[in-house]
């Protein structure tokens, strides 16, 4: 995974927004794989984020 991060901060060195965007979305589909590797794209994608970032970007006061 770490040369996933480093090319994303390469291309942001570098200016290169268009790689560092497909980079940083395409970052949480391949964690995804790697954990639930069975499961179809979606689901695998929704539960990855449901474990590891929706507690994140989540916030008791909005409710």
């Amino acid at each position: 995974m770490e040369r996933f991060t480093n090319a994303i901060e390469k291309s942001l060195q570098d200016c290169n927004w268009y790689a560092a965007l497909s980079l940083a979305l395409a970052l949480p589909d391949i964690c995804a794989n790697v954990c639930y590797p069975n499961e179809g794209s979606k689901k695998r994608y929704v539960d990855w984020y449901n474990q590891y970032m929706l507690s994140k970007y989540f916030n008791n006061w909005s409710r």
